[in-house]
C-alpha cells in the first residue's frame, strides 16, 4: 500500500471546497449538524499519521459552516470527510478550549468536557455500521444491510446510508433523556452485537461510543488509495435490492 501523497491530496481538497461552497449542498447538510459535534477526518496511508482531525466543531448555520468548513479546507487543504455526531445536545455542543494550557491541564479539562457532553445529551441516533472489506464486497454488504434492515424497521425508525465504503442503519433518537450514561451504551452494544452474531460479521460493534460521529448525508467521501472520489448519499431499502456503486461516485480519478 503506497504512502499519503500531498500534492494529490491537496487537490482533491480544492475539489471538495468547490464542492462545500454551494449554498444548495449547505442548506442540505446543515440539518443534520444542528446542536451536534462536528468532525473533519482525512485518512491516510501513513504509519505514522493515518487519520488527520478536527473536532468540537460547531455547525448550525451558514456562518459556522464557513469558519469549519470552508476555512478549513481552504487552510489545511486536505480532503476531510464530513461526520455529525450521534449524540444532540441540549445547547448546543459544550465549548472547548485546546490553548494556552499545559498537557496535563488539557487532559484533565477533556475529561471534565466529556462528562459535560453526556450530561448535555439529549438523543442519541444508534447507529449499525456494516463494513466492506472492499468495492468489490459492496454488493455482499448491502444485502446483510438489507437483511438487518428489513428486521430492525419493523420496530424502530430507521434510515439507510452509503458511507463510501459500507452502510450504516441508523435509529433515530434511539435514547432520550437526561444524561447519557454507560450502562445505556452498553444497552446499544448488545443490541448491535446481536446482528453481529445474528446476521453478519461485517457489523462493526467497536464504533458505539458516546462520541461516536457518522457520515453526513450528501458529503464528500475519500481516503487514500480510492479510484473515485464517492458520495455519503440516503438510500431507500429498494436500492440495496440490486446496488449500484456507480450511482455513488462524484468524481472518478483514474
Amino acid at each position: 500500500m503506497a504512502r499519503a501523497n500531498p500534492e494529490f491530496r491537496k487537490k482533491i481538497a480544492e475539489r471538495f471546497l468547490s464542492y462545500y461552497k454551494r449554498m444548495e449542498v449547505q442548506k442540505y447538510i446543515l440539518p443534520y449538524h444542528f446542536h451536534r459535534e462536528t468532525a473533519l477526518i482525512g485518512i491516510t496511508n501513513d504509519k505514522e499519521y493515518p487519520y488527520k482531525k478536527i473536532r468540537n466543531l460547531k455547525l448550525d448555520d451558514e456562518k459556522s459552516f464557513f469558519y469549519s468548513i470552508i476555512r478549513k479546507f481552504e487552510v489545511f487543504k486536505e480532503p476531510y470527510n464530513l461526520y455529525h455526531s450521534c449524540a444532540s445536545y441540549r445547547n448546543g455542543l459544550p465549548i472547548f478550549y485546546y490553548s494556552g494550557d499545559s498537557k496535563e491541564t488539557v487532559k484533565e479539562r477533556q475529561i471534565q468536557w466529556l462528562m459535560c457532553c453526556s450530561k448535555q445529551t439529549e438523543s442519541y441516533d444508534m447507529s449499525i455500521d456494516i463494513d466492506s472489506p472492499s468495492f468489490s464486497k459492496l454488493k455482499i454488504a448491502a444485502q446483510d444491510t438489507l437483511r438487518i434492515a428489513n428486521i430492525i424497521s419493523k420496530r424502530h425508525e430507521i434510515e439507510v446510508r452509503f458511507t463510501g465504503c459500507g452502510f450504516h442503519i441508523i435509529l433515530k433518537n434511539y435514547w432520550k433523556g437526561t444524561e447519557l450514561k454507560k450502562k445505556d451504551m452498553d444497552k446499544m452494544k448488545k443490541f448491535a452485537e446481536k446482528y453481529k452474531n445474528t446476521q453478519s460479521e461485517l457489523v462493526d460493534t467497536h464504533v458505539i461510543e458516546p462520541r461516536r460521529v457518522i457520515k453526513t448525508p450528501h458529503s464528500l467521501v475519500y481516503r487514500e488509495g480510492y479510484r473515485n472520489i464517492m458520495k455519503c448519499e440516503k438510500m431507500e431499502l429498494v436500492e440495496l435490492q440490486d446496488f449500484d456503486q456507480e450511482a455513488y461516485i462524484y468524481e472518478k480519478l483514474f
